[in-house]
């Protein structure tokens, strides 16, 4: 894991889909994954229990990000 300011981690694995390096200006991006060994109802359950963290703090994030 690298760790930069403003970011957790800024590499991640050949094959997952990310904007080319040189985009400007660089898109808000997000990778999640859960281990694919764990059942598959609590694959699903965390997924969604993602995607309602994300919308539910969104908002005030991308705000901060703005400085509005």
């Amino acid at each position: 894991m690298t760790m930069v300011k403003g970011t957790v981690i800024r590499d991640c694995f050949d094959g997952i889909l990310s904007p080319p390096p040189t985009q400007r200006p660089k898109p808000f991006n997000l990778i999640f994954e859960t281990p694919a060994g764990a059942p598959m109802d609590l694959q699903v359950a965390a997924h969604v229990a993602a995607i309602d963290a994300i919308l539910a703090t969104y908002r005030g994030y991308i705000s901060y990000a703005q400085d509005l």
